[in-house]
């Protein structure tokens, strides 16, 4: 590390950016599920058929992969 005052504020700036860049990737990303999580809600979906999630289950498996 550096230990001299610097002249301009470059490295700060550059501290900032890379502080930015990681929160906004939480941001974005902080909802994404795992396959096992998105595996366990199929499941649940499937064994409780009085919940009306049609459209979350298609999602869900179009996620997987498992339908085009």
């Amino acid at each position: 590390m550096n230990d001299k005052i610097q002249d301009n504020l470059k490295p700060l700036y550059s501290c900032y950016a890379q502080y930015k860049m990681l929160f906004d990737y939480y941001q974005d990303n902080r909802t994404i599920r795992s396959k096992e999580e998105i595996k366990e809600r199929i499941e649940y979906l499937k064994k409780n058929p009085k919940i009306n999630q049609r459209t979350e289950l298609e999602c869900l498996l179009w996620l997987l992969g498992e339908v085009e």
